[in-house]
């Protein structure tokens, strides 16, 4: 089935940029809208997360967000993802933006964060591997001993 919306330029042929947007907006509205099926329900749905009035109707979502979304992909290769800024709230204009995979994966609420970094963000700033802050971690060591500097070892 093709998405035909008289907004997008090809709107006899959508291509994939104006298809994968009109995906966000269905996928933002499914998962606000429909309670998931799995035992231990953790959606958007169950949690309350909702869309605004304006936005359940396509052409204010697409007025709101078309030009933000192709300036975005263009500067990160594509990997664009729609993300809240505030959490707590709904999806709307104000409360939204575009990110890339990465960041929308860090500012999950499962994520651990320390001093305002996830624990992939400091291995990168201090240099070694995410496995060995997660080993300190399993071990049971304090936020800042996770984050204390690797002593260099002598060969």
């Amino acid at each position: 089935m093709s998405i035909v919306h008289p907004k997008f330029k090809s709107s006899r042929n959508p291509n994939k940029v104006e298809r994968n947007f009109y995906k966000v907006w269905s996928e933002m509205k499914r998962r606000c809208t429909h309670k998931t099926t799995k035992r231990n329900d953790k959606s958007y749905f169950s949690k309350g997360v909702s869309v605004c009035e304006k936005w359940m109707v396509f052409d204010f979502f697409f007025l709101d967000m078309w030009s933000s979304y192709l300036s975005h992909r263009e500067l990160n290769d594509n990997d664009t993802e729609l993300d809240r800024i505030d959490n707590n709230k709904g999806y709307s204009k104000k409360n939204c933006h575009w990110v890339t995979r990465l960041e929308n994966m860090n500012n999950t609420s499962n994520v651990k964060k320390i001093r305002g970094k996830t624990l992939t963000q400091w291995a990168k700033e201090l240099g070694v591997k995410r496995a060995a802050l997660v080993q300190r971690r399993d071990k049971g060591w304090s936020d800042e001993d996770i984050i204390r500097p690797f002593r260099k070892y002598k060969s």
